[in-house]
């Protein structure tokens, strides 16, 4: 069937891809259905391309997108079809009854497509990918729902921190308001301002970071949010869908012999902390975390502890936006605690003394 269907499409090719238009292939899965043969649907962007276009110009944009349409067609084209959805972003139908293990393996090599690129220049620009996708008619009876379950899945891998990505399971993303989510984004001067309004409120310092805590979790999906003290561990905040739900506390001396100028602590996969601090390295496998950024808490030379947000599974890539919200909540509650002359270890010593 497949041969037959695309026999007349030809003429209804993305003139820079040269791959079919996103209807051709939105009509062959509603095909599919009709004949009720199971299928494989995937959504794909490219990652942070608008910032490739900005750092090396449009033309730079076009060649990555014709070397990748390129790569991506040849390994998509004995077992699927391949179509640009629009700008950055590819769809993929791969006719057949795929179990999660079979997903799972089409996954992760789309994901290392970018390695395969030839142009060295491309490849040195970091090109990576986020994948969304969903089964007929194991998630959805129609194509209209596949298409909404796989931008689900997408959606929740650009929460995650791009670079993954993430088969519809009806028990993990069932609840995910795409709409809602887009809508509620916020730019980073505003996201900034409310967690400076959420710091600097009139609520006790210790309610304050809980709360700007909880807002933070919002925007990173992580794992687990936790601050650190030399002695302790606090106000925790662990997903319930963590594959780890006991985090252990990681003296921040061991941060101080890697925390660079900036006061972060950036590790997008656990293996480039192998040498750079071999404990940090142990402890965080042993705990299963795959990613995780740290920042200092610090105003006017002096420290007060880190803030620490772990992601387990896949490794994340964390936004430069990420890293700056981190360092203003850091910043604001260094200035707030100098401004009250306390430190963490004594607000919780004296919030314990009150509960008891």
């Amino acid at each position: 069937m497949k041969k037959d269907f695309f026999e007349d499409k030809l003429d209804r090719l993305d003139p820079l891809t040269k791959l079919y238009d996103r209807t051709v292939l939105t009509e062959y899965a509603i095909e599919l259905t009709r004949q009720k043969t199971p299928f494989l649907f995937c959504f794909l962007d490219i990652d942070n391309f608008k910032n490739l276009n900005d750092n090396y110009g449009h033309q730079f944009g076009d060649d990555v997108l014709v070397e990748f349409a390129k790569v991506l067609k040849d390994y998509v084209k004995p077992i699927g079809t391949i179509a640009r959805y629009g700008g950055d972003e590819f769809i993929i139908v791969f006719p057949g009854d795929f179990d999660y293990d079979q997903t799972w393996k089409i996954c992760f090599d789309i994901l290392n497509i970018p390695k395969q690129l030839e142009n060295s220049k491309i490849k040195d620009a970091g090109i990576t990918l986020t994948l969304g996708c969903a089964r007929y008619p194991l998630n959805a009876n129609d194509i209209d729902g596949i298409i909404e379950l796989s931008d689900k899945a997408l959606y929740r891998g650009k929460m995650k921190g791009r670079n993954c990505f993430i088969i519809y399971l009806p028990e993990k993303h069932a609840n995910i308001d795409v709409d809602k989510a887009r809508e509620s984004e916020k730019n980073l001067v505003e996201v900034n301002a409310e967690i400076t309004s959420i710091i600097f409120s009139k609520a006790n310092i210790l309610k304050a970071i809980k709360n700007a805590v909880n807002y933070l979790n919002t925007l990173f999906m992580a794992d687990h949010i936790c601050i650190e003290t030399e002695r302790n561990m606090y106000l925790e905040k662990i997903s319930k869908l963590s594959r780890t739900q006991k985090y252990n506390h990681i003296a921040i001396r061991l941060y101080d012999s890697v925390v660079g100028s900036s006061g972060l602590i950036v590790v997008n996969g656990r293996a480039q902390l192998k040498s750079r601090s071999p404990e940090i390295f142990e402890m965080i496998c042993e705990q299963d975390i795959s990613s995780m950024i740290v920042c200092r808490i610090q105003a006017f030379g002096k420290k007060y502890g880190y803030i620490r947000v772990d992601v387990t599974e896949i490794p994340r890539i964390w936004q430069l936006s990420e890293q700056e919200v981190l360092s203003n909540m850091a910043r604001c509650i260094a200035v707030r605690l100098h401004y009250e002359d306390t430190n963490l270890d004594r607000e919780f010593n004296k919030e314990l003394e009150k509960n008891n």
